[in-house]
């Protein structure tokens, strides 16, 4: 049998897609997780063993304005805001001496009902309250009203800013919203969805969604950073292209399926799924949720994917550190003492 040899330019050819495939495939390489790999690991990590600084800010609030639980704290360099559950935004100052309040609950000018989320414009020394019945509000950092402007009523929205692109972590009132995430260019108008693919079904177990509060979006060095809870995969958000590209990913063996998560409050005991996802330049910071319910933070060093079990307690007590917030290279935990005191924890490099 005599065997055809191919014309030289089928040959190269050939040669050209092998090797673009390859370096195809070394681009799309992400790292990713198994669950056993990270539950079995032998590897500890303690706040002393991180050589990271630690800050504990006592929050000296007054009788009538006292913390309830704390929905969102953002810090800028001489300032504390910090949202809480009964829609009170508290000023503080870089020490937790307390300044007042930024705006008020009502109907009238400058005013809302529910804030789910803050944002803060450095840059403009601005904060920007989301409300739940269709508005963004903006203020001076002295709690001067400045203008309002609409979006879809009964709209909950994470956001971020980074002019000209606004990034909007999106939730219905009911849950089972058609959209996950919404980027737009605020200058073009321009704008794109992604699909939300986590739906619920409500039932007496379940009469609120799940998931309001655990859609992460942060930013980190120069990348922002999206995961929402219940699926295995973190994305950084690329706003030039406004596209989510896939950052890492988790293999979840005991993960819920597509067609289970309709019945969420009747499966969450026996589920694993990632709770809550964070970042600094040195580790992933993992929530992992197992069956039971069992919650535990795990740390993946970016620079060789080892795996270490937090034992990060807060120094001086029993509590032990989950970054609630992000911002920056800096993570977040609020914390209570045994006499009720307030504090902020804040840990970075």
């Amino acid at each position: 049998m005599i065997m055809k040899i191919p014309s030289l330019k089928l040959f190269l050819a050939i040669v050209v897609l092998i090797l673009s495939n390859c370096s195809i495939s070394k681009q799309e390489a992400i790292p990713g997780y198994r669950e056993n790999e990270i539950t079995s690991s032998d590897n500890k990590i303690t706040f002393d063993e991180m050589n990271y600084q630690a800050q504990a800010i006592p929050l000296k609030t007054t009788d009538g304005n006292f913390i309830t639980e704390a929905i969102k704290v953002i810090v800028d360099r001489d300032w504390i805001f910090m949202l809480t559950s009964d829609s009170k935004i508290f000023k503080f100052s870089i020490d937790g001496e307390y300044l007042g309040t930024i705006g008020a609950r009502g109907n009238g000018p400058g005013e809302y009902l529910y804030v789910n989320d803050i944002y803060l414009d450095t840059e403009k020394a601005q904060i920007y309250l989301s409300d739940i019945m269709g508005k963004v509000l903006m203020y001076k950092y002295d709690g001067g009203f400045i203008e309002a402007q609409n979006k879809p009523q009964g709209e909950v929205t994470n956001f971020y800013y980074q002019a000209p692109f606004l990034v909007e972590s999106i939730q219905t009132l009911r849950g089972n919203e058609p959209y996950k995430l919404k980027i737009k260019d605020v200058k073009s108008d321009k704008s794109t969805g992604f699909n939300n693919y986590l739906k619920f079904n409500f039932s007496p177990k379940a009469t609120v969604t799940a998931y309001q509060e655990y859609k992460a979006l942060f930013k980190c060095a120069d990348e922002i950073i999206y995961h929402q809870m219940s699926t295995d995969t973190i994305f950084t958000v690329d706003l030039k292209n406004m596209k989510l590209v896939p950052r890492c990913y988790f293999i979840l063996s005991n993960g819920a399926k597509q067609n289970e998560l309709s019945k969420f409050a009747d499966i969450s005991q026996d589920i694993s799924l990632i709770y809550d996802y964070a970042e600094d330049n040195n580790y992933r910071y993992v929530t992992l949720i197992t069956p039971g319910w069992k919650k535990q933070l795990y740390l993946i060093e970016k620079s060789n994917n080892k795996i270490y079990r937090s034992e990060i307690m807060i120094p001086e007590t029993e509590v032990a550190f989950y970054p609630k917030w992000q911002q920056d290279n800096m993570l977040i935990d609020f914390y209570t003492s045994p006499n009720d005191e307030p504090y902020l924890f804040i840990l970075k490099k």
